[in-house]
C-alpha cells in the first residue's frame, strides 16, 4: 500500500496573514512526508476564494516543493483544464515533469465552482467540452508530432510542442 497527501487548504481572507509563511507551513509539510515515506504530496488549483487557499498555480508550487522532496511524486489534484490555454498547460507540466525526474501524477478535471468558472469567461455548461477538447490538444502537444487541431473552442497549430514530458 502506498500512501501520500492531498492538500486543500483552506484560507479566509479576513483572517489571512501573509502569504509567505503559508508557503514555508507548505514546504515544511511536503520536507515532512518526505522524511516520513510518504509516497506522494498532491495539490488542488482553485482561484479567487477560500476555498482551495492560495494554490491558483499547482506546477510552480510542484517545481518549487519538488526540490526538498527528491524521492516524493508530485500530483495535481486537479488541473482545472478548461480554465488554461491547452498549449501553455502542455508546456508547464511537461517543464514540471522534466524539473521533477518524471515523478509528476497530471490529475485533471473540468471545474464546479461559478466563480472561477465565470471569472475564466468559461461557463458552466460549456466545461465538459471545452474540457475534452482541451485535454485532446494536451496529450497530442506532449506525443510529440506536429500539432494540427480545429476544435469548437480554438484552432492550434505548432510545429513541436517543447519540453517534452519525461513520462
Amino acid at each position: 500500500m502506498h500512501y501520500g497527501v492531498f492538500n486543500l487548504p483552506a484560507l479566509y481572507p479576513e483572517i489571512a496573514t501573509d502569504s509567505a509563511p503559508f508557503y514555508a507551513h507548505l514546504r515544511a509539510q511536503v520536507r515532512a512526508a518526505e522524511e516520513l515515506g510518504y509516497q506522494s504530496f498532491w495539490f488542488a488549483e482553485h482561484h479567487f476564494h477560500g476555498f482551495g487557499g492560495m494554490l491558483p498555480s499547482p506546477h510552480v508550487v510542484i517545481a518549487s516543493m519538488a526540490e526538498v522532496a527528491p524521492r516524493l511524486r508530485f500530483g495535481t489534484g486537479v488541473v482545472l483544464v478548461p480554465f488554461h490555454h491547452p498549449l501553455l498547460t502542455a508546456e508547464d507540466y511537461a517543464t514540471v515533469d522534466v524539473l521533477t525526474g518524471g515523478r509528476l501524477e497530471f490529475g485533471v478535471g473540468l471545474g464546479f465552482q461559478r466563480l472561477e468558472a465565470d471569472n475564466f469567461g468559461c461557463p458552466l455548461d460549456t466545461s465538459r467540452a471545452r474540457f475534452q477538447e482541451y485535454l485532446e490538444v494536451i496529450l497530442r502537444a506532449w506525443s510529440g508530432a506536429e500539432l494540427h487541431y480545429e476544435g469548437q473552442f480554438g484552432r492550434w497549430h505548432a510545429p513541436v510542442v517543447l519540453p517534452r514530458p519525461v513520462q
